[in-house]
């Protein structure tokens, strides 16, 4: 059996970078990108993430699941949005992270509209992350 960080090279390798967009066509990775889309239309920002979130794992130094789980809200942190431009247009089109983001109260009183959203992408985010995570097994 492979390796976690083998496995993880693997769906690096499922994915590809053609003129500045990421595809993939194949593998078990393309099936999760499907689900991370929740029914939307297909979006760049769903694939970059995802190649984002992938490069991200293979960083770390890890033997097993839970040594991800340590480093998870690095990860996922590390890949939201900063830029207002950005956070808005994303926001066009998972609006229901946020709103789930604010049900779940974490989202405070006084933020401002960028934290609102970047709390609904962290949301996001962690879900694809978890997406990936489940495609990896342990020895």
């Amino acid at each position: 059996m492979k390796t976690l960080k083998e496995q993880v090279k693997e769906l690096v390798g499922q994915l590809e970078t053609k003129d500045g967009k990421v595809t993939c066509f194949e593998g078990k990775l393309l099936d999760a990108i499907q689900s991370m889309h929740d029914g939307h239309l297909p979006t760049n920002w769903i694939f970059d993430t995802t190649l984002s979130l992938i490069d991200s794992l293979s960083q770390y130094d890890f033997e097993t699941l839970e040594d991800l789980e340590d480093v998870r809200h690095e990860i996922v942190d590390g890949c939201i949005d900063i830029y207002h431009h950005d956070l808005l247009e994303w926001q066009k089109q998972f609006s229901e992270y946020t709103e789930q983001a604010s049900d779940e109260g974490l989202i405070g009183e006084s933020s401002d509209i960028s934290a609102q959203i970047q709390a609904g992408q962290f949301m996001k985010i962690d879900s694809m992350f978890c997406e990936i995570i489940s495609l990896l097994e342990e020895e």
